[in-house]
């Protein structure tokens, strides 16, 4: 078996071909943030405009809402009231319709999800994170099992296609069907991309493209806020958002198979052709080894001793390398993603890992889902909100270059921290004290800011220290609870009744995720395991040194003994330890 690590040195570790398949990666990201998102726009509730009423100076009297505006003869309803005067509640009204010239057309208004129906616009949105948690555990599997490199393929030309035809779906239960399926295809893309990514680069070149591929989710994310400005109806979004990934189809010529996962499967051959094609392009020379030894029937048959030799040795390590590899890969290919659990440490690991994903999940979600509530230009809002993440990815890539462990721990930290403390300045705020207003809204970008960059973080995290045979296995396991998270952040911010209460429970699940967190393994420039012995042997923070009082080893109890003889040590009754006896008889 190769030497996959020293390979990737040898060729470069942000040589031309890697950085060229990087991008194509990168693209794949920045498109992964408009699905999850696109129901901040499509699934608006547009204002309501009633007409036929004939214009009355005292007209305003007869409705006394706030959000009610009256413009010569008719009056303007924004969303807020929709249901209460939609549904007669306030007004005998039959008049009333929506008003799509400001946001345009949704699937609320296409489908009068209001009064009774109005669950269902949340009832999508969580079937769709259903569907995130079903692509997370069976579609990572299998680019376990197939390879990276067909599954991405395939999984983007089907939500291509899927995504294509819910923009022209006449029904809400067909197009629910449809938002499960690209949801589970959304996960799978998102996990198989960034194992690529990850299994591309050496490990001390891994951090900058692993944390630098976060910033094309945040232009996603922000590039979702134009094409919904200038889109508006919700057909026309969806088919923005579905057509770009038919794009994946010269994939099939770009992005090469990951040469970790060929060399784990035994196909040496093929993980060797793909090198000697970096190398090409990033203008590097490959040292021999036996796999790359000229061993034809013409070298052999030549007269060439030493070729002859040297052919002859190559062969039969390669015949050892290969019935060990075959042993070992039938071995592991018999454990399923469960075998973590069977060993204690790595459980914990895993355990530790799988609430770190679903503490920021739940925060990311819930903190962007409630950008939504600030007054202001909804377009605006959600690009500041893309754009606020840029700075946390920066600190990031600093901050990772000391150590996954402490990147991890110093971010969930701050996120936990500063939402704690917006609730104790709000408990002061009031109408009166308006300079408190700016500092609110400060700690909660602080607090964005940093349940960002433990995002990110945790999924480089995982990345390097699940092994290969279950890495995107693994990945999709912890992506589980990060869907779980996803689905519950709103109920959570409806639980709280539009007060700051949540962020009481938002920043203790993050201290508590933060000093877990201490627990796991540090994979700064470690290889990438393999086997889950690879794992367990990867560097601990020995809490020892830090609490020598809680880790004391008493001092062992000497009891005074006359010196061993070697008559002693002959007989079968004395209670002489063995090396005593050696010591005396040498």
């Amino acid at each position: 078996m190769i030497n996959i690590e020293a390979k990737l040195q040898e060729i470069g570790g942000y040589g031309r071909y890697q950085m060229l398949v990087f991008l194509c990666i990168c693209f794949v990201c920045m498109r992964g943030a408009w699905h999850p998102f696109v129901s901040s726009f499509t699934a608006l509730t547009p204002d309501l405009l009633c007409t036929n009423l004939t214009y009355d100076t005292n007209i305003s009297a007869s409705f006394p809402t706030a959000n009610v505006s009256v413009k010569l003869g008719t009056f303007h309803v924004s969303s807020e009231n929709v249901d209460e005067y939609l549904c007669g509640t306030r007004v005998n009204s039959t008049s009333c319709q929506f008003d799509v010239l400001k946001h345009g057309k949704t699937y609320v208004s296409e489908w009068n999800l209001v009064c009774g129906k109005s669950y269902l616009v949340s009832l999508n949105t969580a079937v769709f994170m259903i569907g995130q948690m079903v692509g997370a555990i069976f579609l990572s599997m299998c680019a376990d099992i197939i390879g990276r490199k067909k599954m991405l393929i395939v999984y983007l030309l089907s939500q291509a296609a899927v995504g294509l035809g819910a923009a022209f779906v006449d029904g809400y239960i067909f197009f629910t069907v449809l938002r499960f399926i690209i949801g589970a295809l959304n996960q799978g893309i998102a996990l198989v991309g960034y194992v690529t990514v990850c299994e591309l680069f050496p490990a001390t070149h891994r951090t900058m493209p692993c944390v630098g591929i976060q910033f094309f989710w945040a232009l996603g994310v922000m590039a979702l806020s134009g094409i919904a400005y200038w889109l508006k109806d919700w057909n026309y979004i969806q088919i923005a958002i579905s057509v770009p990934s038919f794009l994946a189809i010269i994939y099939i010529w770009i992005i090469p198979e990951s040469v970790i996962w060929l060399s784990f499967k035994g196909r040496i051959a093929d993980a060797q052709k793909i090198l000697g094609k970096f190398a090409k392009w990033n203008g590097k020379a490959l040292s021999q080894d036996c796999e790359d030894c000229d061993c034809s029937n013409d070298r052999i048959n030549t007269d060439d001793v030493n070729a002859q030799k040297d052919c002859t040795s190559c062969s039969s390590q390669v015949v050892v390398e290969d019935e060990e590899n075959s042993s070992r890969i039938s071995a592991l290919g018999k454990c399923s993603v469960f075998g973590i659990f069977k060993r204690p440490r790595m459980a914990m690991y895993s355990i530790v890992m799988f609430y770190s994903w679903l503490a920021n999940s739940m925060l990311y979600f819930g903190i962007s889902f409630s950008f939504t509530l600030l007054p202001g230009n909804i377009y605006l809002n959600f690009f500041l909100n893309g754009l606020a993440e840029i700075p946390a990815y920066l600190t990031g890539m600093y901050a990772l270059g000391h150590g996954r462990r402490i990147a991890l721990f110093t971010f969930l930290m701050i996120g936990g921290i500063a939402n704690i403390i917006i609730v104790l300045v709000a408990t002061y705020a009031s109408s009166t004290v308006t300079w408190l207003t700016p500092v609110m809204i400060t700690l909660a970008m602080v607090g964005k800011f940093g349940i960002t960059g433990s995002y990110s973080t945790t999924y480089l995290y995982a990345a390097e220290m699940f092994p290969t045979f279950i890495r995107n296995s693994s990945v999709g396991l912890s992506s589980l609870w990060e869907t779980l998270g996803a689905v519950m952040a709103p109920f959570v911010l409806e639980w709280a009744g539009g007060s700051q209460i949540f962020r009481v429970l938002f920043g203790l699940i993050a201290i508590t995720a933060a000093l877990l967190s201490l627990c796991l393994p540090e994979t700064k420039n470690q290889p990438l395991p393999e086997t889950i012995d690879d794992v367990e042997k990867m560097p601990r923070l020995d809490f020892r040194r830090y609490f020598k009082c809680c880790f004391a080893v008493p001092a062992p109890v000497v009891v005074n003994r006359r010196p061993v003889t070697v008559d002693d040590c002959d007989s079968p009754t004395y209670n002489s330890t063995e090396l005593e006896c050696i010591d005396l008889k040498t």
